[in-house]
């Protein structure tokens, strides 16, 4: 069926009577067939090439975009589609799928490419050739500033008598679509409403809201786990590992639809080659894996295909590309942002927070002319999909508003040559930045702890890349790094989290040659390894190192600096803790009496001073019943006042209270506070948290002295929290040892005296070890053996 153009001409059907010439202006396109339309431009002797409106047949199955297609090609007639996201995410192969799934229920499907103006205007005119136009509609329409090339294009499409999809392909720069100082969102240039049998879809990096108006966009994100393996196993064929493996790949690919694929066209190429001799190229999906720490862009930009057929393929310029187009836009800070960026962890970045202007107007790296500049910046970057921004509303605090860069392109960001030359620069940088933010923070504000999480994650990357920089930090930056890890460290012990605490220690260690050791923040760290040590169970390493921090601090910021204070607070906790209660005592009242001279009775610091040594003076008997609980309660007050009822220094007030009720033989009303400090742990500190499983022993010691859980019962319960004991401290901890006494306790009241005595044994053995031979718990641990044994005979012989 043939229809008769505007001019009312009846025009020929392009391609099914031979070629057509068309002489539009100094252009001639040449249809063949009705397959694609060679465009030969006369002020150039080249060739420019063939501009098909066909689109491509798919060289391998599509994964993991069903849904969305499924979505588009239900959608109502007039629709237009926006499918967005960033370079890599197979916004091209999603159409490619649609538009063959279009075709095979029946549309005409029409492919353009407007990866720029010329291809646009190239695929244009070829379908407007396709849909019926003359030669001379077709040359008056795009004849300069007189032409109406858009309005004939949509004449046609809104005549075509049969359901149609158009599919705009590779539209990142959204001005080409719109007329000249207009928006595409106008909806009167290139793309229009399209009614009333049409659907048009548009891929583009380009996700701005603004930017589309009204029409639907859908977002790409990364495939699940097993769509992505499946892209792997599609592309490199059989016997190059497993389900498993391909998944783990997968995983470490960033699940980004052009990693995988090139990833598997690489494997396949290797498989298909020889194995030279002293030549070692991956062959396997795990091979694949491990080679990608040391050659992360060499693999990801190797040539893929065989023979003739091989080609290169750069995949990590994919994301250049963006950067280039929001450079050509005006958004000339866009790439040094995202590099700065890179450097940090694959985890939230609170940007409102690091992105102080100054710090960054510092920096030759940055021209940024105000926050409003930066703002935009990021917003950019997130249009096209280059991070992910989260926008919280209104009343949320500045640490919420904050980004997150995917693994794979922050990675190939930082590969890239230029940052390998600005390496020092972006990492002082970000260093400088962190530690202008941890600065001052109290981890003990668990309304902090989300945040400093998130700190951490970003200082032990940063450590790590630390270590790249061969000849050394220098000792600004080395400065800065010291700060942040001492600060991580400090929210990490606070929060139980030993593990982490550990990790940032054994990064930190070999910088530490940069800066003398009395340097204030290399003393920051080290009194926080002088807690590790404690925490972890070796007190005697803990002491040594806490006297000589101490030593220095009071050389060098004076006796009574609060830094000070704050070693000898901590070294007269470790000597209770070894049992050297005097010694414990008169470090706590020097403190508790500097503290209260300089920060006031009622300051944090001075409470917890006086909670510490009231706890001394009734273990040493000089605080006693009545007196006890009366200083207990007027501390738990004053917490409750300055810090808050669940802050987790009160919760400790409360717990100690406890003990001392438990002491004076009120079981029950002990019972119900440890109870309610158990459950209000669990829910500021975590199930986990050493403070709560604190609890939870206080709490079981406590039933089972009542008889208030039968016996089997309580055995359970404590090796429930032996176990988790172990998994979060180690087996050798002094709390898990408690543990341990208590169980075997348990067992000697269940009448299994065997079981019993074989775990007092096995406590006294490592608390000897751990404690020393003298220690008030391996005392204790000795004399329960003790009686054990002697009843346990007695009764043999009796």
């Amino acid at each position: 069926m043939t229809m008769p153009d505007s001019t009312g001409a009846e025009p020929r059907a392009a391609g099914l009577h031979g070629p057509q010439q068309i002489d539009a202006a100094n252009d001639v396109y040449i249809a063949h067939r009705d397959q694609f339309i060679t465009h030969i431009h006369q002020q150039n002797s080249a060739l420019a090439g063939p501009v098909s409106i066909t689109p491509r047949l798919m060289g391998f199955p599509v994964h993991g975009r069903s849904v969305l297609l499924e979505s588009i090609l239900g959608s109502e007639p007039g629709s237009v589609h926006v499918i967005h996201a960033a370079g890599g995410y197979g916004k091209t192969t999603a159409a490619l799928d649609l538009a063959a799934q279009a075709r095979s229920r029946g549309f005409d499907v029409w492919w353009i490419s407007a990866t720029d103006y010329s291809a646009l205007s190239a695929g244009m005119r070829a379908l407007t050739l396709r849909l019926g136009a003359s030669p001379e509609r077709i040359r008056l329409a795009w004849s300069g500033v007189d032409g109406d090339a858009p309005e004939l294009i949509w004449e046609l499409l809104s005549a075509h008598p049969r359901p149609w999809f158009l599919m705009i392909d590779g539209a990142d720069d959204t001005r080409i679509l719109a007329l000249p100082g207009g928006s595409v969102a106008d909806g009167n240039g290139w793309i229009r409403a399209p009614r009333p049998q049409g659907r048009i879809v548009v891929t583009s990096r380009n996700g701005n809201a603004e930017t589309w108006g009204g029409w639907h966009r859908h977002a790409l994100r990364e495939l699940s786990t097993p769509e992505a393996a499946q892209i792997l196993r599609d592309r490199a064929g059989p016997g190059a590992g497993t389900q498993e493996t391909a998944e783990r790949l997968a995983d470490r690919l960033g699940r980004i639809p052009l990693v995988l694929h090139q990833a598997g066209l690489y494997l396949a190429r290797v498989r298909a080659s020889a194995p030279w001799p002293g030549v070692f190229a991956p062959r396997t999906f795990e091979e694949y894996r491990t080679a990608l720490s040391e050659q992360f862009r060499e693999l990801l930009d190797s040539p893929v295909g065989t023979g003739s057929a091989q080609r290169s393929v750069r995949v990590t310029n994919t994301w250049e590309i963006s950067l280039d187009l929001l450079g050509d836009q005006g958004v000339t800070q866009a790439r040094p942002l995202m590099r700065l960026f890179s450097h940090f962890a694959d985890v939230d970045i609170p940007y409102a927070l690091l992105l102080d202007q100054n710090t960054l107007g510092r920096s030759p790296l940055f021209a940024f002319e105000s926050t409003d500049d930066i703002q935009r910046t990021i917003d950019s970057l997130a249009d096209f999909g280059l991070v992910l921004k989260n926008s919280p509303d209104l009343a949320s605090p500045t640490s919420e508003y904050s980004l997150v860069v995917h693994p794979v392109i922050s990675e190939t960001m930082r590969a890239s040559v230029d940052v390998r030359g600005e390496r020092r620069s972006y990492l002082a940088l970000a260093l400088r930045s962190l530690a202008s933010v941890v600065r001052g923070r109290d981890s003990r504000n668990t309304d902090d702890w989300r945040i400093r999480s998130t700190f951490l994650s970003h200082t032990l990357r940063l450590s790590t890349l630390a270590h790249t920089l061969g000849d050394g930090l220098g000792k600004e930056v080395a400065s800065d790094l010291f700060e942040a890890i001492a600060a991580s460290m400090d929210y990490a012990l606070s929060t139980g989290s030993l593990g982490q605490a550990m990790l940032l220690t054994k990064a930190a260690e070999p910088l530490r040659e940069n800066l003398p050791s009395t340097h204030p923040c290399v003393l920051q760290f080290r009194y926080q390894v002088a807690r590790l040590k404690d925490r972890g169970g070796d007190p005697g390493a803990g002491e040594e190192e806490y006297r000589l921090v101490l030593a220095d601090r009071a050389r060098d910021l004076g006796p009574l600096h609060p830094e000070t204070l704050r070693t000898r607070h901590a070294l007269a906790w470790l000597l209770a803790q070894k049992g050297d209660l005097p010694a414990a005592e008169a470090e706590y009242q020097a403190v508790l009496h500097e503290r209260s001279r300089a920060l006031g009775v009622s300051h944090p610091h001075t409470l917890w001073a006086r909670h510490d040594l009231a706890l001394i003076l009734v273990r040493l008997g000089r605080l006693t019943g009545d007196e006890a609980e009366a200083e207990y309660r007027a501390v738990l007050a004053e917490r409750s006042c300055v810090l808050g009822a669940s802050h987790p220094q009160t919760l400790w007030t409360r717990h100690d209270l406890a003990w001392v009720l438990s002491q004076q033989g009120k079981p029950a009303v002990a019972e119900a506070e440890y109870r309610a400090v158990f459950e209000e742990r669990a829910r500021v500190l975590g199930q986990s948290h050493p403070d709560t499983l604190g609890a939870w022993h206080a709490l079981l010691r406590v039933l089972v002295r009542r008889g208030g859980v039968p016996s089997g019962e309580a055995l359970a319960e404590y090796r429930a929290l032996l176990a988790e004991r172990c998994r979060v401290l180690g087996a050798s901890h002094p709390q898990t040892l408690w543990t341990r006494h208590d169980l075997a306790w348990v067992l000697a009241r269940r009448g299994d005296p065997a079981a019993a005595e074989a775990e007092y044994r096995a406590v006294l053995k490592e608390r000897t070890r751990v404690l020393g031979e003298s220690h008030p718990e391996t005392e204790k641990t000795r004399n329960r053996l003790s009686i054990l044994t002697a009843n346990h005979e007695g009764g043999a012989h009796g």
